[in-house]
């Protein structure tokens, strides 16, 4: 899964598969526009936007990439809870501050409310991040090991 923000073409890689399915779930109201497929094509030559459609197309790619690499590499409840604090701190300001730091780990991976919060616990004792009311206020270098 990953987060994105306004506005954002969602669909580019199944603009020639007709069966691309995507599934989206928001924290946020959101409105969609959907085209099909031909009228995608049309748009992009038209306007000469293969460009941009690419520069959308690698950010997928490298996202996907970078979940493929977490997923394959002795991936452990600590390693998750770093990536999402990773995550979490990448996200704007505004958004990161209403981002309940449980709520983002437990709704995108099976680990523990208690599991979470021993490794939050942990990394807010050793400096490495800072936390108030379950939100990230601030983060160190979080070490690659737990």
């Amino acid at each position: 899964m990953i987060n994105i923000s306004h506005p954002f073409c969602i669909g580019l890689t199944g603009v020639f598969h007709e069966d691309s399915k995507y599934y989206m779930k928001s924290d946020t109201e959101v409105s969609f526009l959907v085209k099909s497929n031909a009228e995608v094509v049309n748009a992009l030559d038209n306007l000469n936007l293969w460009k941009e459609c690419f520069q959308v197309i690698s950010f997928v790619i490298d996202v996907y990439e970078s979940i493929h690499l977490s997923n394959s590499i002795n991936i452990n409840n600590y390693n998750i809870i770093k990536k999402s604090l990773e995550q979490i701190w990448a996200l704007p300001e505004d958004i990161r501050k209403n981002t309940s730091i449980f709520k983002y780990i437990m709704e995108r991976h099976p680990i523990s409310r208690s599991s979470v919060s021993k490794i939050i616990s942990a990394l807010n004792e050793g400096g490495y991040i800072s936390t108030k009311r379950a939100i990230l206020t601030n983060v160190n270098k979080i070490p690659s090991r737990y």
